[in-house]
This record gives structure tokens, C-alpha cells and sequence, in this order.
């Protein structure tokens, strides 16, 4: 017999119910079209955009979305506030965004959302912001981190997922599993 078909059948004596369970569920995953197919159901790839700079705060009774707008006189921060427990839009509150210790701006109403105009703004930076929030009787502070982007830089859009992932997955498992089988081919080997 040959000595690699041996290794080979002494191998797969060791291939435990685990490994093979593996194994299934890895060929489970659905693959993608090739050149010929169209699968019907395959999610369409990934849409490179440039997203709006935004910024996001939360705190036990407020959510908090501000999204940036260009404006003539550089920029405007739209803010969309709703409350935490139901997340029901407000509208009726009193909003101060502190850009730098020295720099407060109060937003104005605008429909369901509010808006601050923040000025220039420089590419390619981060700028902390603080929310002071006044609602009839309640106050709160919000922090968040607004990103200005480079120009030109690409970002997913938002709600979109990666397709690479769901590539890779099932190839990181199958691979696991056949370095797990030639591991244990060679400790067979050392063994006989």
C-alpha cells in the first residue's frame, strides 16, 4: 500500500463527529455566482459613497443623530433627537452645542429636527462636540465625536454589510478543519 494513502486512512480514523459537523456546516454556506449563474437571491456588492459626517450620542433617556450639511456659510449640523425609552422624535427642546470650551452654539428648531451652524470646517480632523439638551424639566449633556473625512474618501454606505465577510467565513472554517486533520495526520505519523 502506499505510505501516503496509510497516513491518509489513519488520519481520517481521528476525524472525530466534531470536525465533520464542521465540516457541514462550513459546505452549508451559500456561495457566490461565478460566470454562467446568477443566483437569484445574492445581495448586490457593497456601494462605495461618501457619507455625510455625522455624530452620535446616547444617555438614559435621549438618542441623538447629527448629521452635517453644507451650508453657505460652510456647515450646518442637523440634529435629530428622540427619546430612549420609545424612540419618539422631540421636537420642543432647547439644544447648545459646545464645539470648544469657547464656542457655543444654539441650534434652532427646524420641523422634526434641529439645526446649529457650525461654520468652515477642516478636512480630514476630528472635533469633539457636547450637547446641552433642556427639555421642560430635564437636562442633560451628550458627548460625541464628529469626523470630517479627507475629500474624496470612501466610506460604505450606511446599513449596507460587507459581502467579504460572508466569503470568508466558511474558507476560515474549512481551512481550521483541514489544519486540524493534517495535525492530526502528524501526530499519528509520530506515534506509528
Amino acid at each position: 500500500m502506499n505510505p501516503h494513502l496509510s497516513r491518509c486512512i489513519a488520519g481520517a480514523r481521528h476525524f472525530d463527529g466534531l470536525a465533520l459537523a464542521a465540516l457541514l456546516w462550513a459546505a452549508s454556506w451559500p456561495s457566490s455566482a461565478h460566470e454562467g449563474h446568477d443566483h437569484a437571491d445574492a445581495t448586490p456588492p457593497v456601494a462605495m459613497t461618501e457619507r455625510q459626517p455625522r455624530v452620535e450620542a446616547h444617555t438614559h433617556d435621549y438618542e441623538l443623530l447629527g448629521i452635517v450639511e453644507k451650508a453657505n456659510n460652510g456647515a450646518n449640523l442637523r440634529i435629530y433627537l428622540d427619546r430612549q425609552a420609545d424612540n419618539s422624535p422631540i421636537d420642543a427642546a432647547e439644544i447648545v452645542v459646545e464645539v470648544a470650551p469657547d464656542r457655543s452654539i444654539p441650534a434652532q428648531a427646524d420641523g422634526d429636527s434641529f439645526v446649529a451652524a457650525l461654520g468652515p470646517l477642516t478636512a480630514a480632523s476630528r472635533i469633539p462636540l457636547v450637547f446641552a439638551i433642556s427639555e421642560g424639566e430635564r437636562h442633560d449633556l451628550m458627548g460625541g465625536v464628529l469626523e470630517i473625512p479627507a475629500p474624496g474618501e470612501a466610506v460604505a454606505a450606511a446599513g449596507e454589510a460587507a459581502q467579504p465577510a460572508r466569503v470568508w467565513i466558511p474558507v476560515a472554517g474549512v481551512a481550521a478543519i483541514l489544519a486540524w486533520v493534517i495535525a492530526r495526520m502528524r501526530a499519528t505519523r509520530r506515534t506509528s
